[in-house]
């Protein structure tokens, strides 16, 4: 009978979703989402929220610097599991350089530069479900830096290798945390003192 109950309301609810509850199921089967006919409905509410958001900054473009957005894997997680992805726990923060008037119009006049399509950089990467934005973002500013000594192609040096050895290696703690966060320096002071893996599948090549 409560069974009976429950399947009724999630029918009711379904229908007066309408179109964002359809748009949820090709979204899950899309990212290959497990969820039972029950937890498909919490998700799809934070995933109508997403899609509301992202409505909101293609209408006004303008407003948003003429961003374009979408939906990724992410648009259906909770506030707290989001924060869970998060990689700067535990860490103490450093101070970092401050973006002055003379950086900050240098960033603004190459806004519109595909730099992975040119080639200097790799395309965008997924860290998963793993809070370790940290490595993926030190690893990504070392990738970058090469083509300022005339390379494209730049070679890939291994996130993982942040992930699993800048915690504690070989009597040294360079004080991250794996998937539970981190900080850029930390795995440059890794690097600095132990050297860093490249993935052999992206070579050096040099500008003509």
């Amino acid at each position: 009978r409560n069974t009976a109950i429950i399947l009724a309301a999630l029918a009711a609810y379904s229908e007066a979703r309408g179109g964002l509850s359809a748009a949820y199921s090709g979204y899950a089967a899309r990212y290959g989402k497990q969820t039972t006919n029950i937890t498909m409905h919490d998700f799809a509410g934070e995933y109508d929220d997403t899609t509301r958001v992202i409505d909101e900054i293609n209408r006004d473009q303008a407003i948003h610097g003429g961003a374009t957005a979408g939906h990724n894997q992410f648009s259906d997680m909770t506030a707290a599991e989001k924060h869970a992805l998060m990689g700067r726990a535990h860490t103490n923060v450093r101070t970092s350089l401050p973006m002055t008037d003379r950086r900050h119009a240098a960033l603004g006049s190459n806004m519109n530069i595909d730099h992975a399509a040119s080639g200097v950089m790799h395309a965008i990467k997924d860290q998963g479900l793993c809070g370790s934005c940290y490595s993926f973002g030190a690893m990504t500013a070392l990738e970058g830096g090469q083509h300022k000594g005339g390379y494209t192609n730049p070679p890939r040096i291994s996130e993982q290798e942040g992930v699993d050895c800048t915690g504690e290696f070989h009597g040294k703690n360079y004080n991250n945390n794996g998937c539970g966060g981190g900080l850029e320096y930390n795995h440059w002071d890794f690097g600095k003192d132990n050297g860093l893996l490249l993935d052999a599948e992206y070579p050096y090549v040099a500008k003509e």
